[in-house]
């Protein structure tokens, strides 16, 4: 009897550690997938405050007339995961990742949009300006040469909110220095010819860049 008994007390021994042993190994597979779908929603939250910091600047990239309204539906991803929240409950790991590609892929649609419309359109600003007439800016032409330079290197550049605005503001600096200089004359179409040879330059040429005192911004060099 004494056997019996210490064999059934074993027996219940054993099954209170298996089943001890399954609880731990669940609620291990429960804290492990809590990480796991916790470490997501992070990645999730990242990438759409990134997706919405490059809807901000298209944003304003449109209001300035620099770039198109795209046509994006930016409702179907949240919806699909709230409906799975209320129909499946709470949304595997596996899920959130795929929701952050999808929000991935149309953050980099909208940058890729931005950079090319912004990249078109300055280089259109810049090319308006009348850059021959330079010349005849006197003491600010360095200054002019150095905010033009300023700005090809801001259009080269993916596009932020405070470049664009800097941009404008020099673009429109700039175009009042060369409105103040009146209509163009016969002057404008000879320094419209350089760069060029020499021998592209006639007497009557010569005289009117002297006249204007263009000469001594002129230096040649034998190739």
């Amino acid at each position: 009897m004494p056997d019996g008994q210490s064999s059934t007390s074993l027996l219940t021994r054993s099954r209170r550690l298996t089943d001890l042993a399954r609880n731990r190994r669940e609620g291990a597979e429960n804290t492990e997938n809590i990480t796991r779908t916790n470490t997501a929603l992070q990645e999730l939250a990242k990438e759409l405050t990134s997706l919405d910091a490059s809807l901000k600047l298209y944003t304003f990239l449109v209001e300035k007339s620099i770039a198109d309204d795209l046509s994006i539906d930016l409702t179907k991803a949240p919806r699909d995961l709230r409906d799975h929240i209320d129909h499946v409950g709470r949304p595997t790991p596996h899920l959130l990742h795929a929701r952050r590609r999808d929000a991935s892929k149309v953050r980099q649609t909208i940058d890729a949009s931005a950079s090319s419309s912004w990249a078109n359109w300055s280089q259109e600003r810049l090319n308006e300006l009348p850059l021959s007439r330079m010349a005849l800016l006197g003491p600010r032409k360095m200054l002019v040469d150095t905010t033009v330079r300023d700005m090809k290197q801001a259009a080269s550049k993916p596009p932020t909110v405070a470049g664009v605005e800097t941009f404008l503001s020099k673009f429109a600096s700039v175009n009042t220095l060369f409105d103040e200089l009146g209509p163009t004359s016969e002057l404008d179409a000879v320094l419209a010819k350089f760069p060029c040879r020499l021998s592209d330059l006639s007497d009557a040429d010569i005289i009117l860049l002297r006249s204007h005192g263009i000469d001594s911004q002129i230096s040649l060099r034998m190739e």
